[in-house]
């Protein structure tokens, strides 16, 4: 049974960090020129597509406002510089290569997710079954939970032979 579980948590633990992303809070023009603009310093912002603006705060806040005319982002820009002085404008590129994205997903995805779970999982195995202290046991499985392909492949190219 401790085996099973031992072999278990770093799958969890994987699937943790692939489905972290960033915190961001999506509201409307009018709400953010009502509230966020009185309360807070603007540092940032990215102007995506003439459609969409991402605004990062002094407080590391970071809000997005979607579906924007081109006039009423030019007029939201002019507002924001007004209150907040100097602000960093950038406009992000369109995003050309959809299709090559999805393509290249679609052929890597299912290559790197099993080569990483089967690298994991002999790693494991030969951590488990070796014969050094059990401290160094924890530290060989988390350096190769932590640290995905590299971590079992330095693991199992500089094992020491039992």
């Amino acid at each position: 049974m401790p085996r099973i579980v031992f072999l278990i948590i770093p799958f969890l633990i994987s699937i943790l960090f692939t489905s972290c992303n960033e915190d961001y809070e999506e509201i409307s023009k009018s709400e953010f020129v009502n509230t966020v603009l009185q309360d807070q310093k603007i540092t940032s912002l990215e102007i995506e597509n003439k459609e969409k603006i991402h605004i990062y705060t002094n407080e590391n806040k970071y809000y997005v406002i979607s579906d924007l005319s081109s006039h009423s982002l030019d007029d939201l820009v002019d507002e924001i510089r007004s209150k907040n002085g100097a602000v960093l404008v950038k406009y992000l590129a369109p995003e050309t290569s959809i299709i090559l994205d999805v393509l290249m997903s679609l052929l890597f995805l299912p290559l790197i997710i099993p080569a990483h779970i089967i690298l994991l999982w002999i790693a494991l195995r030969k951590i488990i079954k070796s014969e050094i202290e059990h401290t160094e046991k924890i530290l060989h499985a988390i350096i190769s939970i932590f640290f995905p392909f590299f971590g079992p492949i330095i693991y199992l190219t500089t094992k020491r032979k039992s």
